[in-house]
């Protein structure tokens, strides 16, 4: 199966320019998208995921071990409501991997797949 990817000349171009900034601030090309390693920030073109319907009693470590089997995860932020004392979790969340590869490897391994008990 074959799938045109909706890619404008102008993203394209804007993200060579970045690319090639990279190159010429470091010397080399930098981590790549899917890269095992990583810097302290994400990847510039890194998705920040909702998440829907996790345990109101999950912290951010079990997402984390949730997640994490997928590639290293930048940031999970659990939307919290902070009109209870102490601020309880809404039951979703946002996770933010290093790369945008790791990001669609959880999607498509755990959407509509994985349900999560507590």
């Amino acid at each position: 199966m074959s799938t045109e990817l909706g890619v404008s000349a102008e993203r394209l171009g804007s993200f060579c320019k970045r690319w090639m900034a990279r190159v010429q601030s470091n010397g080399t090309a930098g981590k790549m998208n899917g890269a095992l390693e990583h810097s302290d920030q994400p990847d510039p073109d890194a998705i920040k995921m909702f998440v829907g319907q996790i345990p109101r009693s999950w912290s951010e470590k079990e997402l984390k071990e949730l997640f994490e089997p997928y590639g290293a995860v930048y940031q999970i932020n659990i939307l919290r409501d902070r009109s209870q004392n102490p601020p309880q979790s809404k039951g979703c969340c946002f996770v933010t991997f290093y790369t945008r590869k790791a990001a669609l490897e959880a999607q498509n391994a755990l959407h509509n797949i994985k349900t999560l008990t507590g």
